[in-house]
């Protein structure tokens, strides 16, 4: 619920600090101590309403029990956990943005205030604090957030432009029913509004948790309500168009826009191993307050195991250079594809070149020594056959851009991805550019180096990215890790920001605390005898 704030106070707010226990306690879990401890308070909830988590069509997936551990009917209540998902001092007023993005990331949160990850998320590559007071209409402070959060290849996007107290939410022309994992922003009114349809039950009544007024100026609560009875027409759609709570504040009236996941679920590994990790991962990445974080772990070619704002852009500094070096041999490839069959690659990339050096010799200097001159000769080279943006997007690569210098982690899981289990580059192409990512450089001991203090079968392939500059604070590392016979991505970056400041050893030590992590992660998966998760043939 999106009531006035100034918006330059967004980034002041520090993350709430918890410890984050190892074990569960052993107490009832908050979400069943709420569900026991009563659901009536002065508020405008739809009269009658029974909790309970059977009460759903059989075999539908939906977002309830996320959606419940949210609840708390009191005002004291609402504010603990609105500080939970967006920091200290946050208000139960405007949390709505947060709230229904930790329902549909399927975290539900536990009795000690940690956050436990579900196996059924609707949504992926944004953290809650990145949807405050956010809007989809043109007045966002990140314009391209909703693209981020909701690319087209992932996600159905509609805009209904009638108010929500006169739309007949039976027949919604081409959007059809709602269902659960459905994502609105409601707009027009005293204030705007999200929402996570959570849940529907046998009578196809639908509910979503959410912040609301009270009867009590200025007091908000977190509670489920009916949005909609298809055999009555009501619901709080209803109530939220008229006016409700004792400001009588409205939202909807001008209409909404809904998300929609194209594809059934996300593709994330689910046995217990990697569910406790991941629930380590995201509980201390909520309790860091030094840095930005962008983070993807995924075993090659395999399930995804943890990710941290990893379809958000940001500026990925010299990390980009590993698709930059497959668009450059792709080009190679198109350009001498006959001279490659009658000599070979490498005699093709020793004898030709571009800005007065050979092939061989500018991506050496671009992919071991980072040279930028090297990197500016490549991107020459590539664009006199077509501008580089739509090589990235040839390869799938919706986020990057050569200039301004952006991608997420999503994309760059992709492109090395493609580099070791794709088939766009023959495999001379691919081995060429991958032994290149394996030369031993000065200060490759370091960040994903340092996995190599845990485990001595080890084998890494990376491009690391620091930037140490006022106008831009980054220490990034990104590639392939061979542990036995697994592969696995990791794609850690670190941004110091105005008000999440840290310095370049600060974030260098968490990136290596992320590693040590995922030594002892990868060690209790082959203690388990858990298989690989890569079913494609690995360079």
């Amino acid at each position: 619920m999106d009531e006035i704030e100034k918006r330059e106070n967004k980034d002041e707010v520090e993350v709430i600090k918890e410890e984050i226990s190892e074990t569960e306690p052993a107490s009832m879990s908050r979400r069943d101590f709420l569900k026991l401890s009563g659901t009536t308070f002065g508020v405008a909830i739809i009269p009658g309403k029974i909790w309970n988590f059977l009460d759903r069509q059989e075999g539908e997936e939906d977002l309830s029990e996320a959606a419940s551990s949210y609840i708390s009917q009191t005002p004291q209540e609402a504010i603990k956990v609105s500080e939970v998902l967006r920091g200290k001092g946050s208000s139960a007023s405007n949390i709505c943005g947060p709230l229904s993005v930790a329902i549909m990331l399927d975290w539900r949160l536990k009795n000690n205030l940690t956050i436990e990850v579900g196996d059924n998320p609707k949504l992926s590559g944004i953290i809650p604090e990145d949807m405050w007071l956010e809007s989809p209409g043109g007045e966002s402070t990140n314009p391209k957030l909703f693209e981020y959060a909701f690319p087209s290849s992932r996600y159905d996007s509609f805009r209904i432009k009638e108010n929500i107290g006169k739309v007949d939410f039976n027949n919604l022309g081409n959007i059809g029913e709602l269902k659960p994992g459905d994502f609105m922003y409601l707009t027009g009114g005293s204030f705007t509004h999200f929402i996570a349809i959570s849940r529907k039950d046998k009578q196809g009544r639908l509910y979503a948790t959410s912040n609301l007024h009270t009867s009590k100026i200025g007091e908000f609560i977190i509670d489920e309500v009916m949005l909609w009875d298809p055999s009555t027409k009501a619901g709080f759609f209803r109530e939220w168009a008229s006016g409700t709570g004792a400001e009588r504040a409205r939202t909807g009236t001008d209409g909404f826009y809904l998300w929609r996941k194209k594809e059934k679920g996300e593709n994330t590994a689910k046995d217990p191993i990697t569910e406790k990790y991941r629930n380590w991962f995201v509980n201390r990445l909520m309790d860091q307050k030094k840095g930005k974080w962008n983070i993807h772990i995924q075993e090659l070619g395999g399930k995804e195991l943890f990710e941290w704002r990893d379809g958000m852009g940001y500026h990925p500094a010299s990390t980009m250079k590993v698709p930059i070096a497959i668009s450059v041999m792709k080009n190679i490839n198109e350009k001498y594809r006959t001279e490659i069959k009658e000599k070979g690659l490498e005699e093709i990339l020793n004898v030709n070149g571009f800005g007065g050096r050979s092939f061989a010799k500018l991506l050496s200097a671009m992919l071991v020594e980072s040279e930028e001159e090297a990197t500016e000769h490549c991107v020459n080279f590539i664009n006199q056959n077509k501008p580089i943006d739509e090589n990235f997007r040839e390869m799938g690569l919706s986020d990057t851009t050569y200039l301004p210098r952006r991608s997420s982690q999503r994309d760059l899981y992709k492109a090395w991805e493609e580099l070791f289990v794709g088939e766009s580059l023959p495999k001379e192409s691919k081995g060429f550019l991958i032994k290149l990512l394996n030369e031993y450089t000065e200060n490759d001991d370091i960040l994903l180096g340092s996995l190599k203090k845990n485990s001595a079968d080890i084998n890494i392939w990376n491009k690391r990215g620091t930037v140490l500059t006022p106008g831009l604070y980054t220490v990034q590392d990104t590639g392939v890790v061979k542990v036995g016979n697994r592969f696995f991505f990791l794609g850690l970056t670190g941004t110091s920001v105005k008000y999440n400041g840290a310095t370049d050893v600060e974030l260098q030590e968490f990136i290596e605390e992320i590693c040590s992590m995922f030594s002892s992660y990868v060690k209790e998966l082959n203690s388990n005898r858990i298989k690989p998760g890569s079913k494609k043939e690995i360079v």
